[in-house]
């Protein structure tokens, strides 16, 4: 609980950047000193802290600590307080570390700090351990995260944390196509809307309903408005600003959406999520492709499994000329599935990189429909953009728009390049009815 809220109270201060949880807790049972801490997040300042609790107390001791060149102590305080009021007392913790680091807080900083409200500890308890599930997007750690939401608002419905948690499930569900988007619409919107109405200052709330402005009703002006005031009310909320990069990649205005990336990856920069968002912005929407090969290794050194950076790997280096390298990756990915393996190596041996995508475009569009088949629509279209047969990716596309499918959105950029497509009226007819710019940034 003292990490998580201390700094979620931190990060309402514009004046700093606060390390995501994500990353801070891969610290939490580490050996290296505060000073080793410190260069890895590349930090100046380390907050360090403890916790005891005794009935309905709760006991904190914090100290402020420069962290480089050596270890000093800048300031230390014990807190007590009902363990009700401990929203309260990390507000005062938060005042009191900003009065010592001499950072001046704006009118709207003190009034957040200062309207910190009483909560429920076991519904508080309850909500801290499905964020931790949360972390872990797998079908099963989805399913530990609303079982725990769902307690934390059992005990307290007024947990405006814990409706947006339910929220978040349902929209990870959603983007890893655990569920479809129609049944996934109102899991996601009633509980945003109630967390809202709960704590309209509460910036998780209005990422969460940025992210369903975007992915859900590709509604980008109204996507803007939720990030900046997500961003206003958190400027350390790490995800907001890796999500506000990707709307404004989408909307074709990817320079703007280089400081937010690049922020979104120092206050989250352990997080191989972060990585591979930075890869995706700096490869297909900024053609910097060294750095999108090496944001997409670094996802994999973290979480080697990690499948969204597997699979957009072997795109980069095959952009590099790295065929190689490209195929043996696309190799082991196919390494359990004897059809596209047959299929992949058949059309290489054929015609190379172009005949083996046109091959596997092939046997995915056999499969399309089928229930016990796992394929997309866009998928088979970026195959056939693949293989150069612009007209049939162009077919799937259109498929792909009417499945609603939400990577979609990716089209203005992944697909600006080459001229061939990026001309085509259906191309373009197509990026306009996703409201879309029709001429990508360069």
């Amino acid at each position: 609980m003292a990490t998580e809220e201390l700094i979620g109270q931190l990060g309402k201060l514009g004046a700093w950047r606060v390390i995501s949880r994500t990353s801070v807790m891969k610290f939490k049972e580490t050996d290296k000193t505060l000073s080793e801490i410190a260069r890895e997040l590349n930090v100046d300042a380390v907050v360090e802290g403890s916790v005891q609790q005794a009935g309905d107390r709760v006991r904190i001791q914090v100290r402020l600590i420069d962290a480089l060149p050596e270890e000093q102590n800048l300031w230390g305080e014990t807190y007590e307080r009902a363990i009700s009021d401990v929203l309260v007392m990390y507000s005062e913790m938060a005042r009191a570390i900003a009065d010592k680091a001499k950072i001046n807080l704006t009118a709207d900083e003190l009034t957040r700090l200062t309207s910190a409200r009483q909560v429920n500890p076991e519904s508080y308890d309850a909500w801290l351990r499905g964020w931790v599930h949360l972390d872990r997007p797998t079908p099963e750690g989805l399913k530990l995260a609303l079982q725990y939401f769902d307690l934390a608002l059992e005990i307290d419905p007024n947990n405006a944390l814990a409706h947006v948690g339910v929220a978040d499930v349902w929209m990870m569900r959603y983007l890893t196509g655990q569920v479809p988007h129609r049944e996934a619409i109102p899991l996601i919107t009633k509980p945003i809307e109630k967390a809202l109405e709960l704590d309209n200052t509460l910036a998780d709330a209005h990422a969460a309903l940025a992210g369903y402005r975007v992915w859900h009703e590709w509604d980008w002006e109204g996507a803007e408005k939720a990030y900046q005031q997500a961003l206003r009310l958190n400027p350390s909320l790490a995800g907001a600003h890796s999500g506000y990069s990707y709307l404004l990649c989408f909307m074709g205005r990817a320079e703007e959406s280089l400081p937010h990336i690049e922020l979104g990856l120092e206050l989250d920069p352990l997080s191989p999520v972060s990585h591979f968002a930075y890869g995706q912005v700096l490869g297909f929407y900024h053609r910097r492709w060294d750095d999108a090969e090496a944001a997409f290794r670094t996802a994999l050194e973290i979480e080697p499994n990690f499948i969204p950076a597997l699979v957009n790997l072997p795109i980069v280096l095959a952009e590099k000329g790295m065929y190689d390298e490209a195929l043996a990756i696309i190799r082991k990915m196919y390494a359990f599935d004897a059809e596209r393996t047959k299929a992949f190596e058949d059309g290489f041996n054929a015609a190379g990189w172009k005949g083996a995508a046109r091959a596997v475009a092939v046997l995915e569009a056999e499969w399309y429909g089928k229930p016990d088949k796992n394929v997309s629509a866009l998928s088979i279209a970026n195959l056939y953009h693949s293989a150069g047969e612009y007209d049939l990716a162009i077919d799937w596309l259109e498929k792909a728009y009417e499945e609603h499918d939400l990577s979609l959105l990716y089209i203005g950029g992944a697909y600006s390049d080459p001229l061939p497509l990026r001309s085509n009226p259906r191309f373009q007819a197509l990026l306009r009815k996703m409201n879309l710019p029709v001429d990508v940034d360069e």
